[in-house]
């Protein structure tokens, strides 16, 4: 899969509700910043919402970055306990419920509305291996694009 940040529907599928567009042509990032590079499509009838203030580039680094990246992302659980004991069924999955965010979240990642990076992917194996279990294994797997926070920027 290619990354085309010129492709409207791409971006606009990485845009959140609340998203944040950035502005600030002057910034050393902007060339390579998703928030600065989605602003060419924001809708035209959006005249007022959330911005990145160029003050949030200090020091060359911004907290607000962005890297459109292509990454392998995961989502299903039901193979992912597969191997695992009765007995640390119950802890194992709300340890792994309260890494992801609680609840809702979980389920949203099981059924694929959400999808978990491959840095929550590596969080779950390590709370697995923790607990004595290394097949770790996610229902699906895909390439796809994502938001990675970069704080090198």
């Amino acid at each position: 899969m290619e990354l085309n940040l010129n492709d409207r529907s791409l971006v606009e599928s990485l845009i959140t509700p609340n998203w944040a567009y950035c502005f600030n042509k002057e910034c050393e990032h902007a060339d390579s910043c998703f928030r600065f590079l989605s602003a060419k499509f924001k809708p035209e009838a959006v005249e007022c919402g959330m911005a990145v203030y160029p003050g949030a580039c200090r020091e060359g680094k911004c907290r607000h970055y962005l890297q459109a990246r292509i990454a392998n992302m995961a989502w299903g659980f039901s193979m992912l306990y597969k191997d695992v004991k009765a007995s640390d069924l119950k802890s194992l999955r709300e340890l792994t419920k309260e890494l992801l965010g609680g609840k809702t979240s979980y389920y949203r990642y099981h059924r694929g509305e959400k999808k978990l990076t491959p840095e929550q992917q590596d969080s779950v194996r390590r709370l697995f291996t923790k607990h004595g279990y290394n097949n770790v294994v996610f229902d699906f797997t895909a390439e796809e694009a994502n938001l990675r926070n970069s704080q090198e920027a």
